[in-house]
């Protein structure tokens, strides 16, 4: 918190060269003393408005606020469960992309922005394709689904794209017969299906 301009007076830069100059009685209640108060109280304003919009710059130190409208902009979704750090290091991310990042490492670069955390990207040049391998995606995102429609606005648009997932296929899941009051009673996302998370234990 910055000190209040007319406790601090005397700590001041100001006080101290005005004092060096004997020309002005600084001591007890003065005009010039006054005066030396309001225009500190100016400057600390001026100073506080400086480093706000410095701050709000960078979505490492902006305000929760600006944070905001850096996802408004960047067209993020809203993540209740995503901590603010997690929030930030999302933005910086996608702030951080590049034209230079087609490239596998950059692709991979890309995919995590779009929140999904670990995956593999192999391309087959002759069909066009670039396959991408799931591991995992951030949690703080409410579907899988999501992530990989973030994730095309960033990869060549000339090539189709096919992620695949390490978890159950359609095949699976009707090979469960479950009906779909049953599959309710899971209590499972669609996302946490995709990965093969089992269901919790009654």
């Amino acid at each position: 918190m910055r000190e209040h301009p007319i406790l601090a007076l005397p700590k001041s830069q100001m006080y101290r060269d005005m004092a060096a100059l004997g020309l002005y009685d600084l001591a007890g209640d003065t005009l010039v003393k006054y005066e030396m108060q309001a225009y500190m109280t100016g400057v600390g304003i001026v100073e506080e408005a400086l480093d706000q919009a410095g701050g709000d710059c960078l979505p490492q130190t902006c305000s929760e606020e600006r944070l905001r409208l850096w996802e408004d902009i960047l067209e993020l979704p809203l993540r209740p469960r995503a901590t603010l750090e997690e929030r930030r290091a999302t933005v910086a991310a996608l702030l951080a992309l590049s034209p230079g990042d087609c490239t596998p490492a950059g692709m991979e670069k890309c995919l995590a922005a779009a929140g999904i955390t670990a995956a593999s990207v192999a391309e087959d040049p002759l069909a066009g394709t670039l396959l991408i391998e799931v591991a995992s995606f951030d949690p703080s995102y409410d579907s899988v689904y999501d992530c990989m429609d973030r994730a095309r606005e960033f990869l060549p648009a000339h090539m189709a794209v096919e992620f695949e997932f390490g978890g159950p296929d359609w095949t699976a899941w009707d090979a469960q017969d479950l009906t779909w009051a049953q599959l309710d009673a899971q209590d499972l996302t669609w996302q946490q299906r995709d990965t093969g998370e089992a269901p919790a234990a009654s």
